[in-house]
This record gives C-alpha cells, structure tokens and sequence, in this order.
C-alpha cells in the first residue's frame, strides 16, 4: 500500500533515538528516507542489543530505523560534505540531531542548503534548541527527564526521583519534530517556501508535563509523586488478587457503582458515607484500599475484571 509521504525524500543525519524516531514515523507513512551514517561503525545504536534471533543485528536499531535505506559517508571529509549537498539539493526534507553549530561548521545547515533548494524542510533536534545559552552542552534523555520534572514526579510518594522505563524525553521530542516537519510540509505546499525548525529535548519533556507543569508554574509548589495512584481518582492503582495482580481504574461514580454491584458483589458500598462518592473515597483511600484487599484477597484477576 502506498503510503501518504510516497514521493517524498528524506535526508536523515540522526543517531540514537530521538531524531531516529522521527525519520521512522516519516519512513513508515511512505517517505524515502536515507540514512546517512559514519563509515566506521554506523549509528551508535548498532551496537546496542545485538540478538541473535536478529541475525547478530542490534534490536534497538532495526526497530528505529526499519523501512529506512543507509548511506555510509564521511561528511567531516570535504568529499562526503559535497555529496551530501548534492542529495539535499533534491531533498524534501532533512532532519538532523547533532549539536548546533556542527552542522553549520560542515556547510550543512538550513542558510548554506536553502540557496540551492528554497522548498527544503529542515530540522534540528539538540538538548537545549538553537537559541539557549546551553545549547553547545549534549543533550541525553535521562537529563532532559531529570531537568524537566518528569522525574520529580516518577517514582513512589516515599521514594525518590526515578527515570521512566522508556526514552521517554526523547520519542516526545522526536514525535514533536514529526509534528513540525508534516506543518512544514503543508506550509510549502502553499506557498512553496522551505522552512527551519528548531526542537529541544527540554522543551518537550516539561511540556509533555501537562496539568502537572501548569500547576508548579502558578502556585510554585512540587506536586509531588503518586507512584500507582491517581491525584485525583480512587480508586485507582495496583491491587493484589489471589491469582496475580490487577490494576483497577474507576474514572467516575458511576463505574465505581457497577464494580460494586457486577464485580465484587458488594452493593451496599454503593451508598455508604465512606465511598459513595469520588470526594469520600479520596478522603478514606486507605480504608477504602483495605477493604478491596480483603475482597481481591480471594477472587482471582480474571474473576475481579
């Protein structure tokens, strides 16, 4: 089936996962993307989780980089720099994750491409972005997390700072490039003029935030961290069965009064003072939990759901 970028190239000077994951999403929607790599090794990721159900290749880069074509060239060489300029000239798009000032250095960035090819979409995805006062310093997604609050507010309420279980900071940030790229993309088809994006792995890791981020902005406050609860819903989080565990989710009063008719059979909970709404069930979430341990104590998972 042809996808909806058919026709359209890539240029794709990314490495590791952020910038990978945006030219993965742009690869599989149909566009032609080709991959350029160091002669001496390739993507740092090709060395990551090699399997040998993979044929010896690294898990991590063949899931990043599937439908993608590779190009191994020096562009630190003024040879590979000119074959560069040559396939950007006919490229839609270019995207690329080293931090600025590199590629200007290599006659590579949006002003020394843009003569040659006006229509060209161009983007950058750094630590800091373009503009910050950091943006020479690396940028890793551990940091980004860390720096954007996301680890403030990961972990159990007891328990300190923790890094999510995936890149988190950088899929956000590569699916934010994919969003600017495909806007870019639409702004030339209307007026055929290229256009330079700038992304921040920072940026999107405190706007990925949300809710949490807009409330420490006003009141200046740590939110603080819920581990399996929810803020504001209970209940909510993980619950022992006899057979395994099972997490429970009920989002309004309405659902809470289903699961206590159709699942756990205990229609008085319904109307008592403690639970029979989300404000009292908030209010007694510990006498609430210790009564759904008693009750999930002795069904199995597949018996509770």
């Amino acid at each position: 089936m042809t996808g909806p970028l058919a026709g359209v190239t890539v240029l794709d000077f990314t490495r590791v996962l952020a910038g990978p994951w945006c030219t993965l999403a742009l690869a599989d929607l149909g566009a032609d993307v080709i991959k350029i790599e160091n002669p001496k090794g390739g993507d740092d990721t090709r060395r990551f989780d090699v399997r040998e159900e993979l044929a010896g290749e690294s898990a991590y880069f063949v899931f990043a980089n599937r439908n993608k074509k590779s190009l191994a060239l020096n562009i630190a060489a003024p040879e590979g720099q000119a074959v560069a300029r040559r396939i950007a000239a006919r490229a839609d798009i270019l995207v690329e994750n080293f931090r600025p000032g590199v590629m200007a250095r290599l006659g590579l960035d949006f002003e020394s491409l843009r003569e040659a090819n006006p229509g060209l979409v161009y983007c950058s995805i750094s630590g800091y972005g373009h503009a910050s006062p950091l943006r020479e310093v690396a940028g890793y997604d551990p940091v980004a997390q860390a720096e954007g609050g996301m680890m403030a507010i990961t972990g159990e309420a007891d328990g300190g700072p923790l890094r999510t279980g995936i890149s988190y900071a950088d899929i956000f940030s590569g699916y934010n490039a994919l969003q600017g790229v495909l806007a870019a993309l639409y702004h030339r088809e209307r007026t055929g003029e290229g256009q330079a994006i700038d992304i921040a792995l920072l940026d999107g890791a405190v706007a990925s935030l949300a809710n949490q981020a807009q409330v420490t902005l006003i009141t200046g406050r740590d939110t603080g961290r819920y581990g399996n609860d929810h803020p504001f819903l209970e209940p909510f989080g993980l619950a022992e069965t006899a057979d395994g565990p099972l997490y429970l989710v009920i989002g309004n009063d309405r659902q809470w009064e289903r699961f206590c008719r159709d699942v756990i059979g205990r229609p008085d909970l319904v109307d008592h003072p403690h639970f029979r709404d989300n404000a009292a069930r908030l209010a007694n979430r510990e006498r609430n939990r210790a009564l759904l341990a008693e009750i999930f104590a002795i069904q199995p998972a597949r018996v509770s759901a």
